[in-house]
């Protein structure tokens, strides 16, 4: 979903906001300064950045809603895990029976949430929102104090100072958690990671064998990612070399193993991990 150029062009001269003349100097600025023809018409005051999102809402017959004080429930919001959340400015905000309501402030972000079309079998609409709105719901996430999550496994290894440092980080765990709560709901008995050279692709294998689309991430969370991963099966982080480990989710008195197994491939690498069959609800890792 997005705004083509001519398109945004088109509505601006038809709305008389600018003249044909006077876009393509705004675009000719755009160009020599590096920037969007957005940045240049909210510096010269021809238009405010709501008025931009407002315009794009209406080009692509999509709502425009305002979330400013808004309060999100919870389990509505972790449908977006928050790191995601924050680098695409894409929130959940409301849900009602199988119908799920996202917001953004650019409509080419909804494409970092497809995957719960498929994987939560969900009904989704989208909104565009003003930047105040998507930091009332970002706002919104547990804060470090609230929320500290740590691993289970065991800490005697040896690792890089700045992968370890990237694994410790709260998004990433939040995210960690969020994929194995999404998994076990979903009745899903694998997660494969794809860590490729810009982004890192994650999938899911269902307990029949069919295989579901899941969620692509940028590179800077799935280093986190996987080093988190191979901390808690007590696996060497640095190297590239074939590897397999275990950890347990703990949850009350009950354990559930998990299989983590390391595939080096060609400029990637493959992580497989294997959730043993079991309904578990409100883990933590810890």
């Amino acid at each position: 979903m997005k705004v083509e150029p001519e398109q945004f062009k088109a509505f601006l001269i038809d709305s008389g906001i600018v003249s044909d003349e006077k876009f393509g100097e705004i675009q000719q600025k755009a160009q020599t300064a590096g920037q969007k023809i957005e940045d240049i018409l909210t510096s010269e005051g021809l238009m405010t950045l709501e008025d931009i999102i407002k315009l794009k809402a209406r080009i692509l017959g999509l709502p425009f809603i305002i979330l400013e004080n808004e309060k999100v429930p919870p389990d509505v919001l972790n449908f977006i895990p928050e790191p995601l959340a924050r680098n695409y400015q894409v929130i959940a905000y409301k849900k009602e029976g199988n119908k799920l309501e996202i917001a953004a402030l650019e409509p080419e972000n909804f494409q970092t949430v497809d995957y719960l079309k498929k994987t939560a079998s969900l009904e989704i609409s989208f909104s565009l929102t003003t930047l105040k709105s998507i930091e009332n719901i970002l706002s919104q996430y547990p804060s470090e104090s609230d929320a500290r999550e740590r691993p289970i496994a065991s800490s005697l290894f040896e690792e890089k100072l700045e992968l370890e440092k990237l694994a410790e980080d709260l998004s990433v765990v939040r995210l960690l958690n969020q994929l194995f709560k999404n998994a076990l709901t979903e009745k899903i008995s694998e997660i494969q990671i794809n860590s490729k050279k810009r982004e890192t692709l994650i999938r899911y294998q269902l307990d029949n064998g069919k295989m579901k689309e899941g969620i692509t991430i940028p590179k800077k969370f799935s280093d986190g990612l996987i080093a988190k991963i191979k901390l808690l099966a007590s696996l060497k982080l640095e190297g590239n070399s074939f590897q397999e480990g275990y950890f347990d989710l703990k949850k009350s008195k009950d354990r559930y193993l998990v299989k983590v197994s390391i595939f080096p491939m060609m400029n990637e690498e493959k992580i497989v991990v294997k959730l043993s069959p079991a309904v578990l609800k409100g883990f933590i890792l810890k």
